[in-house]
């Protein structure tokens, strides 16, 4: 999305990954709960060793900066005296960093990893029990819960308009790579409502931006369209249709209104 070498800012955002496969029974499990996690993997000391795999979507990453990793984990109950699991992670199968840990509570494990491990779009994540603080032969037994990913996105205008979908409120966020300085910002979260949140920009060096920061409201902020004034079309026709054919393909209406036809008037004078 966008070319090489324009300037592009940041904005936090995070991907969250989890699966419910397996049912955690008679162990503590926060306040004595039985829950579902993705899955219980071992790694025997000396030995062989199971892992959880998985896919996550990282797009308009910026590789630059450190990407967060938390990992909600928990020990399978053993006898085993001063027990202590060890979790390995690969980032697109290159080892990255392990992290020891014990008890019978759900622990949440923190990984900083340079962003340059990273590829915008799809990236591989490996969590692989490794049973080295144990005895030869023992069982290093791990329950993951969830994966959550943060990190830093940038945006660049594709064909001189960028629809952002974004998950966090009372944000900045910058976005550059249009042709022009005459550019619109619309909030579009709310269905049939659209809400235009600012009109300004930044020049640099002939590649035009803009600036600005998402509604502190929760419920918006989450779908934002950026464009140029060219892009802003206005209608090529309107016209009446009473209903005998709107099944019909060949209509091509980008736009259908539903009302009086005493509206059309107006319409057509604004």
């Amino acid at each position: 999305h966008g070319d090489a070498g324009l300037r592009v800012g940041a904005g936090g955002h995070r991907v969250h990954l989890e699966e419910n496969n397996v049912a955690v029974f008679n162990e503590p499990y926060d306040q004595d709960m039985d829950l579902f996690v993705w899955g219980l993997f071992y790694g025997i000391s000396g030995g062989a060793k199971s892992s959880l795999t998985t896919d996550v979507e990282l797009p308009y990453l910026i590789n630059s900066g450190n990407v967060s990793i938390q990992v909600l984990a928990k020990s399978r109950a053993t006898t085993a005296t001063n027990y202590q699991n060890n979790l390995q992670l690969y980032v697109n199968d290159n080892p990255i960093a392990s992290a020891s840990f014990g008890g019978s509570q759900v622990q949440g494990l923190n990984f900083t990893v340079p962003a340059s491990y990273f590829v915008p779009g799809k990236n591989k994540l490996t969590l692989e029990p490794t049973g080295s603080n144990l005895l030869s032969g023992e069982y290093d037994m791990v329950y993951i819960d969830s994966i959550d990913v943060s990190y830093n996105q940038g945006w660049v205008a594709d064909g001189d308009q960028i629809l952002i979908v974004n998950n966090q409120s009372n944000i900045d966020l910058f976005v550059d790579g249009f042709s022009s300085s005459a550019l619109f910002v619309y909030d579009l979260s709310e269905y049939g409502v659209a809400q235009r949140l600012v009109n300004a920009n930044t020049p640099l060096n002939g590649v035009y931006g803009i600036e600005f920061r998402t509604p502190a409201d929760p419920a918006m902020g989450r779908r934002i369209w950026i464009s140029t004034e060219a892009k802003l079309l206005n209608p090529s026709s309107l016209e009446l249709n009473y209903g005998s054919d709107l099944r019909n393909p060949s209509n091509e209406a980008d736009v259908l209104y539903v009302g009086s036809p005493e509206l059309l008037d107006a319409v057509e004078i604004n």
